[in-house]
């Protein structure tokens, strides 16, 4: 279904009159020849788009959709305006929120970014919303059946468009996303906040991470490992020394090794030899593919980080049948980088 219906947007005219709001909803058509035209035509226009372009994003951010009770009782969910579809609305939100990101690195350096942080978490906040009540590519009423397949990977692919946007914004974005992580009573996905900062990998974002891994989700702790290794700074091994000896979860381990190795520091080495060691705690016989997965990363780790400590449980663990054979080649492998150097 195309948003205009017969007649063919004239994207010319729209960029003579600087009409931003007309451009942005044409970044929802189906027909991808147009929506490349009216982002070329916004890139043109240059930073006077920024005010407008943010405008017309808080617009679709906000009151899209709205509530009706249908006959049966049940909740539907309808956008206000006829002739546009809630898919619409959500590809023209997803393409906008790039191109202002993109707009604001060019043009943007006098001004402060928090507005524009602001505005690109609030649309992550509507696609986490509105995530629930797509159900297929015309974008019909979900109702009550919020997370479906379809659902998830709508939103996951948004939650790429909206991280990769603040990336770009770069270091300018880590005071107002530090700033969001504080304010959980506005439903700001802290996921994607933690993997932003991550993606920037600016170190101020350090000890703010390590102050809320405790009181976090285990997936919230999940990114903030990774996003502490993308930063590399040594202030996090301490708590990455910490996240190695989770009993609960194999994941967090891995992840800490890898982090752990990224950042490269000494201290690591001791606890990453005792935690190859009793890695066989952790595990039954059926999950012994998830123990090698998990052993792989610290051999891995201690063979970046590359301290002499490591050769001689690097020789065990490369002869250590038990440990399977993607730990012994991994070992072997590490052990040579170490006495290499």
């Amino acid at each position: 279904m195309k948003i205009f219906g017969l007649f063919k947007p004239d994207i010319k005219k729209m960029k003579a009159k600087r009409d931003v709001k007309g451009l942005v909803k044409v970044l929802g058509d189906a027909d991808c020849f147009r929506v490349d035209e009216a982002r070329d035509a916004l890139f043109e226009i240059k930073e006077s788009v920024l005010d407008p372009l943010i405008a017309t994003i808080h617009v679709l951010n906000h009151g899209a959709f709205h509530v009706e009770v249908e006959e049966n009782g049940t909740l539907g969910w309808y956008y206000l305006k006829r002739g546009e579809t809630p898919q619409q609305v959500w590809n023209a939100r997803e393409k906008a929120v790039d191109v202002l990101a993109h707009l604001y690195r060019l043009y943007g350096k006098g001004r402060n970014a928090t507005e524009i942080v602001e505005v690109l978490l609030d649309s992550l906040r509507a696609f986490k919303e509105e995530s629930g009540k797509l159900s297929n590519e015309e974008g019909w009423p979900l109702g009550e059946n919020i997370w479906g397949n379809s659902s998830r990977w709508k939103y996951s692919s948004a939650e790429i468009t909206v991280t990769r946007a603040l990336a770009d914004i770069g270091d300018r974005a880590v005071e107002p996303l530090i700033q969001a992580l504080k304010d959980y009573w506005k439903g700001y996905a802290h996921e994607a906040i933690i993997k932003t900062l991550g993606m920037i990998e600016d170190a101020g974002a350090v000890e703010p991470l390590i102050k809320i891994y405790q009181n976090s989700s285990w997936e919230e702790r999940r990114e903030i490992i990774k996003a502490l290794g993308e930063i590399r700074d040594a202030r996090a091994v301490e708590l990455l020394i910490r996240a190695l000896k989770d009993k609960d979860d194999a994941t967090t381990r891995r992840l800490a090794a890898e982090s752990l190795g990224e950042i490269g520091d000494a201290r690591a080495v001791e606890p990453l030899i005792e935690a190859l060691e009793v890695e066989d705690e952790y595990y039954s016989e059926s999950e012994l593919s998830y123990q090698a997965e998990v052993r792989v990363a610290m051999v891995n780790a201690l063979g970046r980080i590359g301290h002499s400590r490591a050769i001689e449980p690097l020789i065990q663990a490369s002869n250590n049948w038990r440990w399977g054979l993607n730990v012994n080649a991994a070992s072997a492998e590490n052990l040579k980088k170490i006495q290499g150097k």
